[in-house]
C-alpha cells in the first residue's frame, strides 16, 4: 500500500495562520506528527528559514525563542537540527555574552526594547559607551549595574531561569513595587481666567499653567506601568527621572493640587480650598465652576468631572486612571 505524505501544500493555508497564535509543539500533536517532520515540512515550503550555518542571525533566532520559553525540542525544530546541537549553541552563546557583552540586538531580544533606546540609554551614560569596533557590545556587569539603578528599565524577572542564572540576572533584588514618574508636558497653553466681581461672587483670578510650566507633576505609578498624566492626559515617559521607588506609592495630595489648580483651586489635607484659604463644600464648588464656565454647560460639566477625578484619585488603589 502507498504511503502518502501527513503534510501535503494543502494544509500550508492554516499552518501559516495558525502559527501566529500556536507553538510549533501544539501544531505538531494536532497534526499527529513529530516536531522535526512539521519544521522540515514548513522549512521546505520557505515558511521556517533553511539551516545557514551558526550564523549571529541564527544564534539570535535561537536566544528569542528561548527567551520566549520555547522548549528545546521547538528550537530544535525551528532551527533545523536537533536538541543537543541546540544546548551546546545556547552555552556557547551564553559565554559569549559573558565574555564578551551584549550586541544591542541580543539586549533588544532579552529584554523586548528596541535597541534605538539601548543607544539612547548608552548616551545618557547609563551604561558604558562600547569600545570602539565593528559591533557594538554592552558588558553583563554594566546591564546589571543598570538595572539596580534604574529597576523600571525592563522585566528582568521575566528572563527565563536558565538565562537569568548564567547571566547573573537572577541574583538582582526583586524590583520595587513603585516608582515616581515625572510629566514635564507643556500641552496645556498658558491662560489668565479672569471673571469679574458680581451678585453670584467676588472677583475670580487665576491663571492656567501646562504640567511643565509648573515645575513637573510627579506621580507614583506602578514600576512596569506607563502613566498617563491625569492633570493634562498626555503620557509619561517610564523612566523616573528622579530614581525614586518605594514599596508603597507616596502620598497622591502633591497630584490633586496639581489637577485643581486648572480651574483656580488647591487641594490641602483632603478637602477643596479657594484661592483665600477658603473651604468649599459640594454646593459652593458647583456655584464656582458654574461662575468661571460662563454658563458654558460642555465647559461645565468637563470641570465638575475633573473635581470627581480629584477626590477619587489613589494610585494604590485605583491605578487604571493614570
Amino acid at each position: 500500500m502507498p504511503r502518502y505524505p501527513l503534510l501535503t501544500e494543502a494544509h500550508l493555508p492554516h499552518l501559516k495562520m495558525a502559527l501566529t497564535s500556536q507553538s510549533l509543539s501544539a501544531l505538531s500533536v494536532t497534526y499527529g506528527v513529530s516536531l522535526s517532520t512539521i519544521g522540515n515540512f514548513l522549512r521546505r515550503h520557505g515558511v521556517l528559514p533553511k539551516y545557514d550555518g551558526w550564523r549571529s542571525e541564527r544564534y539570535d533566532r535561537m536566544l528569542a525563542a528561548t527567551i520566549s520559553r520555547v522548549s528545546i525540542g521547538e528550537v530544535a525544530a525551528i532551527s533545523g537540527t536537533n536538541t543537543a546541537e541546540v544546548q551546546l549553541r545556547l552555552r556557547e552563546l551564553i559565554d559569549s555574552i559573558k565574555a564578551a557583552g551584549f550586541t544591542l540586538q541580543q539586549l533588544a531580544i532579552l529584554t523586548g526594547i528596541d535597541r534605538v533606546y539601548w543607544r539612547d540609554y548608552i548616551g545618557a551614560g547609563w551604561l558604558r559607551r562600547p569600545k570602539a569596533g565593528r559591533i557594538a557590545r554592552v558588558p553583563v556587569e554594566d546591564l546589571l549595574n543598570a538595572v539596580r539603578g534604574r529597576p523600571e528599565l525592563f522585566e528582568y524577572r521575566n528572563v527565563p531561569e536558565l538565562i537569568a542564572r548564567a547571566l547573573g540576572v537572577f541574583d538582582l533584588p526583586d524590583p520595587p513595587s513603585f516608582k515616581m514618574v515625572t510629566c514635564r508636558s507643556l500641552s496645556i497653553e498658558a491662560r489668565i481666567v479672569d471673571i469679574p466681581a458680581g451678585v453670584e461672587g467676588p472677583r475670580i483670578k487665576f491663571c492656567i499653567q501646562s504640567c511643565g510650566a509648573l515645575g513637573g507633576v510627579d506621580l507614583w505609578v506602578p514600576t512596569y506601568a506607563i502613566a498617563t498624566c491625569p492633570r493634562c492626559g498626555l503620557r509619561v515617559s517610564r523612566l523616573s527621572e528622579k530614581q525614586v521607588y518605594a514599596k508603597s506609592p507616596g502620598d497622591s495630595a502633591h497630584v490633586k493640587n496639581a489637577m485643581a489648580s486648572k480651574i483656580g483651586l488647591s487641594w490641602k489635607s483632603g478637602r477643596f480650598e479657594s484661592m483665600h484659604g477658603q473651604v468649599m463644600d459640594r454646593q459652593a464648588l458647583s456655584g464656582y465652576v458654574s461662575r468661571i464656565s460662563l454658563r458654558n454647560t460642555r465647559d461645565r460639566d468637563r470641570r465638575l468631572k475633573l473635581i470627581e477625578d480629584i477626590e477619587r484619585y489613589d494610585v494604590a488603589g485605583r491605578t487604571s486612571i493614570l
